[in-house]
């Protein structure tokens, strides 16, 4: 199995996104949540990425899984059109101060085996030694169709253990 790693602040929520959703008039009635903040054109890029590597699966490795269960990641992802299957949202190993992605990550891999080949799909280069693996996006616009040609032609690498 493929597995791409998902940051969602940056990733497919950008700034333009989320100003959007915070200029809405407070008190009005239907006023999305945040996590209706997705930014569109960025849920393009991360289907096509599942289109040329249908047997990936995303496991959050934002700080969303902490809040959310698979049923309500599923619902919210359903929503914004996001066609990869989740694979597991109820990785609960919270965030030390200072602890870099890449150490959460490693410890994902070594919980439940390394994956035929994996991306990380991030905002923040903490990465450490897997940022081999790292598609760094920009807050300010989200994951590009630039960035998905990267991360589908990552995924065709089998990842080798260094």
């Amino acid at each position: 199995m493929k597995i791409i790693f998902l940051d969602i602040d940056g990733v497919v929520v950008n700034r333009r996104s989320l100003t959007e959703l915070r200029n809405l008039p407070r008190g009005m009635e239907g006023r999305p949540s945040v996590p209706y903040a997705v930014a569109k054109e960025c849920i393009e890029p991360l289907n096509a990425i599942f289109d040329a590597h249908p047997d990936a699966r995303l496991v959050i490795s934002s700080t969303w899984r902490l809040d959310n269960d698979l049923k309500r990641l599923t619902r919210i992802f359903d929503a914004w059109g996001i066609r990869i299957p989740l694979l597991t949202p109820t990785w609960k190993t919270p965030r030390l101060a200072g602890d870099p992605r890449g150490k959460e990550i490693q410890a994902w891999i070594d919980e439940h085996g390394e994956p035929e080949s994996f991306v990380i799909l991030d905002d923040d280069p903490d990465i450490e030694h897997l940022s081999h693996r790292l598609i760094l996006t920009k807050f300010e616009v989200g994951l590009t169709m630039t960035d998905a040609a990267r991360a589908i032609e990552m995924l065709k690498a089998r990842e080798v253990a260094a």
